[in-house]
């Protein structure tokens, strides 16, 4: 296609937000510029995961998620508190993943950690 108005074209993020084609559609269920919306009739789940209101994938799929994680943080409470090692280690996990969830400008050196 010739675009005289634009000069560029940007990539879809993420690439399953657009199905492309001939008239640049959308993936399933996602909607407007970019494809950056949620369609009328579908939630997301953690913008990355759209079911179709009504069915059941979204609830089975939520309901397993939350189940799972009630179980890793019961078994992480048990085992972790009869072992002072492990509970600094969890500790030590927690706040690293806080710090690496900030856009820090590390030293070129310290980077490849």
């Amino acid at each position: 296609y010739d675009c005289p108005d634009w000069d560029d074209f940007s990539q879809c993020v993420p690439e399953e937000a657009c199905a492309g084609g001939r008239n640049f559609s959308c993936g399933k269920g996602r909607t407007g510029r970019m494809c950056a919306s949620v369609a009328p009739g579908w939630f997301n789940v953690g913008s990355v995961f759209f079911f179709e209101c009504g069915g059941t994938g979204g609830v089975i799929a939520t309901s397993i998620a939350i189940f799972a994680t009630i179980l890793a943080w019961l078994g992480m409470n048990n085992v972790s508190s009869n072992y002072d090692a492990l509970d600094c280690a969890l500790l030590f996990l927690q706040i690293t993943g806080m710090i690496a969830a900030f856009p820090l400008r590390w030293h070129n050196n310290l980077s490849l950690l």
